[in-house]
C-alpha cells in the first residue's frame, strides 16, 4: 500500500489545535486556512462537502454504493499527486459540484 503523506505546507499550516494559525505559512500572500480534512476512505454514503470547508484528497477515492459526493461552491480541494476520485468503479456512484 502507498500512503500520501500531507505537503510540507499543510503541516505548517496547522496549529496545536488543529485550526488555522493565522501566519502565511505557505507564503501565497494570506493567513493560511488551517487543517484540511484528509480523505482516503471509500464514501459509500451520501457526503456533502460544505462551502467554506478544506479537504485534501490523499489516494484515490472510490464513491460507490449509490453514494453521492457533493461538493458545494467555495470547498477548496486539493489532490496529492497521483490521486483522483473513480466514481462507479465498484457499484453506481455519483458526483456533484455546485459551482
Amino acid at each position: 500500500m502507498i500512503r500520501h503523506s500531507l505537503p510540507y505546507w499543510l503541516h505548517r499550516a496547522c496549529d496545536a489545535a488543529g485550526g488555522a494559525d493565522g501566519n502565511d505559512d505557505d507564503c501565497d500572500g494570506v493567513a493560511d486556512d488551517g487543517c484540511p480534512n484528509t480523505h482516503c476512505d471509500p464514501i459509500d454514503t451520501d457526503t456533502t462537502w460544505a462551502a467554506g470547508s478544506f479537504h485534501f484528497v490523499t489516494c484515490t477515492l472510490s464513491i460507490y454504493n449509490d453514494a453521492t459526493l457533493t461538493i458545494l461552491d467555495g470547498a477548496r480541494v486539493e489532490f496529492a499527486p497521483g490521486t483522483g476520485i473513480d466514481v462507479g468503479g465498484f457499484s453506481s456512484g455519483t458526483l456533484v459540484i455546485k459551482g
